[in-house]
């Protein structure tokens, strides 16, 4: 709403009054278009920003926010004068507040933005191109810069698309000042453009080759999930984000069934490591406690697994993943685990895991009477467990697991047609899926 009156300003003949007309009936739009917005998601911008993903939220004074905020507007420009090195994430604490306003990085950044800014103004009624460069990368900046609003991140690279439109312009300017380049006086040919222009011809295929390199560098990173967790773990270490995408990534199931013990055993050490030193670094971490929860689960600790997932489960009770039962499970306290599965289905009825997890529950509380000859109680465990299975089959029609306990539990009440039919389309999805 502020780029519009500008480039209507610097690029027609358009007096005051027209620009303003134009502006207000983008605006009108814009108004609509938040209202129709709200009433889908109920909602305009975030109500509750996690310190984890804005660190600038980690304290209270307002002043040391926003001094934070400018310091990191610096590191944002350095990037696009020399963007190295790169990260997916520089989430909670690889950018720590400022100590106060005598902070070397905010000051510099403060410094940098007052003069183009007060340039900016000088150079705005003589229409001076670097006016309107420094002022369209100030706005496009301002609305992700956390100085006037909070947003859901303090720091990210992608936030440099737009902005980086009116750098890249700005400094094409400045090199054409530098080199004598009329750059109002069309050359027809190349050829031509390149005598006139030879120094500033060879510092932009610098430039561009130079960026290029990096570009394919980095784009080997993106290669995979893995690939990027495992780059950008090495570039901002202090990432207590990073540390658990890291760590979610080589505990992956499928990467530890494909291990050897020995391996397998090395690599949940590992895992329990990285993820304690982001627990080190942020406590209040649900995701980080639930992962440790699951890292020491697979090490068949399952006391401490269930402290974790019940940490977990506190700091946020709305997602049923967090919930203890699986810990439970594993410490044979099936009944104790019913009632999280039960829990957990109540906090996310679209989650296919709890009634697959209540499911197996009940199936093994049947084979505990079973096993204690109480053959009618242990029947009627199995047909509850079928209907929790049976439930997690109609969200996850691809759900091979519960078509395979199911399969299972047909066989424990007697029935081997019912058996083999479930048994045999677990098989069928898992010879898909391969």
């Amino acid at each position: 709403m502020a780029i519009i009156p500008l480039f209507i300003y610097f690029f027609t003949e358009f007096p005051a009054k027209k620009n303003i007309q134009v502006t207000a009936i983008a605006a009108v739009v814009a108004v609509i278009s938040l209202i129709i917005h709200k009433s889908v998601t109920g909602q305009i911008g975030i109500p509750i920003i996690p310190v984890i993903d804005n660190s600038l939220l980690y304290t209270d004074n307002t002043s040391l926010q926003k001094a934070t905020a400018i310091m990191i507007l610096g590191r944002y420009l350095l990037l696009l004068i020399f963007p190295h090195p790169l990260s997916c994430d520089y989430s909670f604490n690889t950018i720590p507040i400022v100590s106060g306003f005598g902070d070397p990085g905010f000051l510099f950044s403060l410094a940098i933005h007052l003069f183009l800014l007060i340039y900016a103004i000088k150079k705005l009624k003589e229409k001076h191109i670097l006016s309107f460069c420094i002022l369209f990368y100030l706005i496009s900046m301002s609305i992700a810069s956390n100085v006037f609003i909070l947003i859901g991140t303090h720091m990210a690279e992608r936030l440099l698309f737009f902005p980086s439109i009116a750098f890249c312009l700005g400094v094409s300017y400045l090199l054409c000042k530098l080199f004598k380049i009329d750059f109002e006086n069309i050359i027809p040919t190349f050829s031509a453009f390149f005598k006139t222009a030879k120094s500033y011809v060879i510092l932009t295929v610098v430039v561009i080759l130079l960026f290029s390199i990096k570009t394919m560098a980095r784009n080997k990173d993106w290669k995979s999930n893995s690939d990027l967790f495992a780059k950008d773990i090495e570039t901002v270490p202090n990432s207590a984000h990073m540390l658990m995408y890291y760590t979610g990534d080589i505990i992956k199931k499928e990467k530890l069934d494909k291990m050897s013990p020995e391996a397998k055993q090395a690599t949940l050490l590992k895992a329990k490591s990285l993820i304690e030193k982001a627990l080190k670094i942020y406590e209040l971490f649900p995701d980080a406690h639930y992962l440790r929860g699951r890292v020491l689960y697979d090490l068949k600790d399952f006391n401490e697994a269930h402290k974790e997932y019940a940490r977990a489960a506190y700091l946020n009770p709305s997602k049923a993943m967090y919930h203890a039962g699986t810990a439970l499970f594993g410490l044979g306290k099936f009944g104790e685990a019913a009632k999280e599965f039960e829990t957990a289905m109540k906090l996310n009825p679209e989650d296919p895991d709890p009634p697959f997890n209540l499911g197996s529950a009940f199936g093994a509380m049947g084979e505990n009477l079973r096993a204690q000859n109480k053959p009618e109680e242990a029947r009627k465990m199995f047909l509850q467990a079928n209907v929790y299975f049976e439930k997690a089959i109609k969200m996850k029609p691809d759900y091979k697991s519960a078509y395979k306990f199911m399969g299972a539990t047909y066989y424990s009440l007697g029935d081997p047609v019912k058996g083999k039919e479930y048994s045999d389309k677990a098989a069928l999805i898992i010879e898909k899926t391969e």
